[in-house]
């Protein structure tokens, strides 16, 4: 069957649901144009900002305030999660027209994101305005930061719904008929009064992310934390894989509320089931970056054929028909179903006979799982209550499963 994995967001048509995300962090454009060489829908660009200095080459502002990675160790094995240490550095509004402009002229089938911020009404208008006349496909406005411009860390955008109504109509002015679409904390409370005020405001959109602060680890020899600035450490943002789950929480939650806006995701994607199960929780864009920086441009040559695949082998021809279909099953605690049984099954085609489960079973105190001369694990259907630590903590993809069993 053909399959298509083109999808329109936000009105925008596009190759495909995978986009680059801010990358590379010193806007190089020869590099952003290798990524869609590559096979990427398209590119966000760097946040454009009016306080941005565009005297100085965005190269050289990037080499002062640099980001510092560090991955997670784990059992004496680098983890797939980052934490680094990334101060703002926005690019020029000079910077990100002539950036957009080269880039739409170079491929005018992808799509170019432009990122802005803003922290007044003069701010808001001139910027959407000016991205909007560069040829932006669609525009992104953080509503993460602070508006205060003399306290960075002071309270956001999103936390005063009466200066995030103001903001998003400038965006909107500013932008005229370019799509528009907010960044908005995964995690932010009052999701269906922001979902109103943006949907009022005619906006097209919201990207969401997941990003916990944290400490990747410690020097155990000199104790200074990782990544660090000569010796001295702080909170780092941490993303990577580790988040998948947390992301999917906020689209599940996200979906509840959200009837009307597109929905963008950031963060935790890094292999084609993450997408399609990003997908299926209602994203219809998904934006990439720590995933493009560890396994490169051609990640997307695995993103493209796997989701493919998966499309095939459901019968489905296209990507908007999945797009949320899991939503449905989301529900909240004192409606899950109290009848029924699940117990634990194996397959013993693929089990490798190392016998976790059997320890994770004896530790509960189930005592479900017999464990025979042969080191072969046999399920006790009887004394298995379903609880899955089991299926979880077996090392072997499939190996083991839930499965219903009937109560009679």
């Amino acid at each position: 069957m053909d399959v298509n994995l083109k999808i329109k967001f936000c009105g925008v048509t596009l190759i495909n649901p995978f986009i680059v995300s801010q990358v590379p962090p010193n806007g190089e454009l020869e590099t952003i144009k290798a990524q869609l060489e590559a096979g990427w829908c398209g590119v966000l660009l760097r946040t454009a900002s009016l306080s941005a200095d565009p005297r100085k080459p965005t190269a050289a502002r990037i080499r002062q305030v640099a980001p510092f990675y560090r991955g997670v160790d784990y059992e004496e094995k680098r983890a797939v999660d980052l934490g680094w240490i990334e101060p703002e550095s926005p690019m020029s509004v000079d910077e990100a027209e002539a950036a957009t402009a080269s880039l739409k002229e170079a491929y005018p089938d992808r799509v170019v994101i432009g990122a802005m911020v803003g922290r007044n009404r003069e701010e808001w208008l001139k910027v959407s305005r000016r991205l909007s006349q560069a040829g932006a496909d669609i525009i992104e406005c953080d509503f993460s930061i602070s508006a205060a411009e003399e306290n960075p860390r002071g309270p956001r955008v999103v936390d005063d719904l009466k200066l995030m109504e103001k903001a998003a109509r400038y965006v909107r002015e500013g932008a005229r008929n370019t799509p528009i679409i907010f960044k908005i904390p995964g995690m932010l409370a009052g999701k269906e009064q922001v979902v109103n005020i943006l949907k009022s405001a005619d906006a097209e959109g919201i990207n969401l992310f997941y990003e916990p602060k944290g400490v990747p680890g410690i020097n155990l020899t000199n104790f200074v934390p990782f990544p660090n600035v000569g010796a001295k450490s702080t909170l780092s943002t941490m993303g990577g894989a580790g988040i998948k789950p947390y992301t999917l929480g906020v689209l599940a939650e996200w979906g509840k509320v959200n009837k009307d806006l597109e929905v963008s995701v950031l963060g935790g994607a890094y292999n084609w089931r993450d997408c399609a199960e990003y997908i299926l929780m209602g994203a219809k864009l998904i934006q990439f970056h720590g995933a493009v920086l560890q396994r490169g441009v051609r990640l997307v040559d695995e993103l493209n054929s796997g989701v493919g695949d998966y499309l095939n082998e459901k019968m489905v021809s296209s990507l908007d028909k999945l797009v949320g279909k899991s939503l449905p099953f989301f529900t909240t605690p004192d409606k899950l179903p109290r009848t029924g049984r699940v117990v634990a099954a194996i397959d013993d085609k693929t089990c490798i006979h190392c016998g976790i489960c059997y320890q994770v079973c004896e530790g509960l105190g189930y005592h479900a799982i017999n464990f025979s001369s042969q080191r072969k694990p046999v399920i006790d259907k009887k004394k298995c209550l379903g609880d899955g630590l089991c299926v979880a903590s077996c090392p072997v993809f499939n190996c083991m499963s839930l499965r219903r069993v009937s109560t009679k």
